[in-house]
């Protein structure tokens, strides 16, 4: 029997750009960014997904099948972190990670943002690593969804 490995190495850190804004001023005065250290992976939520170490992903063998709106992938499973709060309120995030998988696996990266962890964005799909997502109001927490197909 073939076991097709799916690792995914988790982010190592969600790099934050913090937009800090003049008094009464529609503009960007300043950016910097910054490092948030993120919680424990083992501290999130798994399904169909198993953590390997402190910081991989992989997707179980008896993954069920991706549902169609992800296309024909044979197995599907996914990883939602735990609410990273964030040192300050900021207008974009960063997210860097690294995969490695086979030609017929993917994974999607989504990032969802709040301002006060009770009131959430809809997931945003980061097309790569190290985009930059945008956010609609200041953020003061983040949280990312990995989804391996």
């Amino acid at each position: 029997m073939l076991r097709q490995v799916h690792p995914v190495r988790a982010p190592q850190a969600l790099i934050v750009v913090l937009a800090c804004m003049l008094l009464l001023s529609p503009f960007v005065a300043n950016a910097r960014s910054y490092d948030v250290p993120l919680q424990p992976l083992s501290n999130g939520q798994f399904e169909s997904t198993r953590l390997i170490g402190e910081d991989t992903l992989l997707l179980d063998d008896f993954a069920p099948t991706a549902p169609r709106a992800f296309g024909a992938y044979r197995r599907f499973g996914f990883y939602v972190s735990p609410v990273q709060p964030l040192n300050a309120a900021v207008a974009s995030i960063r997210v860097l990670y690294s995969s490695q998988m086979s030609e017929s696996s993917a994974v999607l990266m989504d990032v969802r943002t709040s301002v006060d962890a009770t009131h959430w964005t809809l997931w945003q799909t980061m097309e790569q690593s190290g985009d930059l997502l945008q956010v609609e109001q200041l953020a003061r927490f983040a949280q990312y969804r990995v989804c391996l197909l």
